[in-house]
């Protein structure tokens, strides 16, 4: 058999570890390897096995490497056993076009790292995008644990530093559902609780861009100023109801949600709502005051105390209830009176005619505390009609009354003249025996009594005389023509 050049051997064991280089083991063809053969294709598929499908962290370097030294070692061994191996006819004839065919394998294992990297990139990019969707689904789980910053931060993040992602394409619907929760209280009409919840959406331009918000930067600017309304107006019938002193008793509640109606949203068409509530409101109090004033008193008086912390709604309420209640106690008075409910008229309209001492009708107050102080102590008939206001005309007849005791008296006296004053103590009067002495004796010494000439037309008077504890009344007529006098002393068993 003709041997082989050397320029020939050397060639088919260059083709050889060409094909090897492959890591497809194409060289052990040539020389019939075929166990190195099963080796190198064993080594390639194990790598293939696992870069595909590609993952996003790549194939591990080991094996890589190991992979190319199995490559680079069956192009050694091929290439060794090609120098030393008996040629065959069909193998000679093979090796120029393997040649070329080796040359062209080289590609194989840099076009698969290029695929492969691709892949890779790929895997990357769908594990990048997974990811940042999971991301949106965890703000949406957060805004519905009502952790609703965590929330926004996620969106913000997403919107800002991964705009690329498909999860960026979702912010705006996970946005939009964050409103519609935290909105919820409003959506079902708990009007004093939504203005916190509308008030945290109100403040969100300040922690996230406008851009991201668009039209939602200032959605919660109506329904705030609907909620504010809504919850003043509730807390406003219930505080008029109540009883006790608004502000005193209890927290004037409707004033603080007005209040920030008027500073969020001062041109809302609520704010002018809120104006028309309140007038509203004293129109009814108004009324109930024409029908019965002693009863509205006590809603006119907390209604004032409100109004006041409304000053900036309407502020002339606060003197026009004033008006009322003015009014509404003198009306209370006259009513209690007409009623026969003389103690108590007498206390209204008492302290009537002290915290209105310059209105018109505080000495009509006093004119009807003296005659109902009479019909509550002293004679019921001097109850029987509100006393006269000015005085009938005609003759005037003198009554003189004059005190014989210690201690100054005091005298209520109505009829046709109503009036109340008193009569000073008489220093060295001393107390009489009996009754039947006093009428003998008194007021007919030669010292000077303290004493006092009323002049009054003709009628019917009902006096009650009060000395310290002690109290007595009479009836007088004073008749035309006559002179009247009466004195005042003190005896063991009664004073007068």
């Amino acid at each position: 058999m003709e041997q082989p050049t050397e320029g020939l051997r050397t060639l088919r064991a260059a083709t050889v570890a060409l094909l090897n280089l492959s890591g497809l083991g194409l060289g052990y063809l040539l020389i019939g390897r075929w166990l190195a053969l099963a080796g190198s294709l064993t080594a390639t598929g194990l790598l293939i096995v696992v870069a595909v499908p590609a993952d996003p962290d790549g194939v591990p370097g080991a094996l890589v490497a190991a992979w190319v030294v199995v490559a680079v070692a069956a192009a050694v061994h091929g290439a060794w056993r090609a120098m030393g191996a008996s040629p065959s006819t069909a193998s000679e004839r093979l090796v120029p076009f393997a040649l070329p065919m080796a040359l062209a394998l080289l590609a194989v294992p840099v076009s698969a790292v290029v695929v492969h990297n691709a892949m890779r990139r790929s895997a990357q990019e769908e594990a990048y995008q997974l990811a940042q969707l999971s991301r949106l689904a965890q703000a949406g789980r957060l805004a519905g644990e009502s952790r609703f910053d965590d929330a926004l931060e996620i969106y913000v993040d997403l919107s800002e530093n991964h705009a690329r992602s498909r999860a960026a394409a979702g912010v705006r619907a996970g946005i939009e559902k964050l409103y519609e929760q935290v909105a919820a209280p409003y959506r079902r009409g708990d009007y004093c609780r939504a203005p916190q919840a509308l008030g945290y959406l109100r403040g969100l331009p300040e922690k996230v861009g406008p851009a991201l918000l668009g039209d939602l930067a200032g959605w919660p600017d109506e329904p705030l100023a609907h909620a504010l309304y809504e919850c003043g107006a509730t807390k406003l019938g219930e505080e008029l109801g109540r009883q006790g002193t608004p502000g005193k008793d209890f927290t004037i509640g409707s004033a603080r949600e007005f209040a920030t109606l008027v500073s969020v949203a001062p041109a809302s068409p609520y704010v002018e709502k809120a104006r028309e509530l309140l007038q509203g409101t004293f129109d009814e109090l108004k009324q109930a005051s024409s029908g019965d004033p002693c009863e509205a008193l006590g809603r006119l008086t907390g209604a004032r105390e409100i109004f006041k912390e409304m000053a900036a709604l309407r502020g002339d309420l606060v003197g026009e209830t004033g008006t009322l209640i003015r009014k509404g106690s003198f009306d209370c008075g006259v009513r209690q009176f007409k009623n026969k409910r003389f103690a108590s008229a007498a206390e209204t309209l008492a302290k009537y005619a002290k915290d209105y001492r310059s209105s018109p009708e505080a000495a009509r107050a006093r004119q009807i505390v003296i005659a109902a102080r009479i019909a509550d102590e002293s004679n019921k008939k001097a109850g029987a009609r509100l006393p006269r206001e000015k005085p009938p005309g005609g003759a005037l007849m003198p009554l003189t009354i004059t005190n014989d005791g210690k201690g100054e008296v005091e005298i209520l006296h109505t009829g046709p003249v109503t009036a109340r004053w008193t009569l000073k103590s008489c220093g060295g009067c001393k107390q009489y025996i009996s009754e039947k002495t006093g009428d003998a004796r008194a007021c007919k010494g030669s010292r000077k009594y303290p004493k006092r000439t009323l002049w009054l037309p003709k009628g019917t008077y009902y006096f009650m005389f009060k000395r310290g504890a002690g109290m007595t009344g009479t009836t007088w007529k004073i008749r035309p023509g006559y002179t009247h006098s009466t004195c005042l002393y003190v005896h063991r068993f009664s004073w007068l």
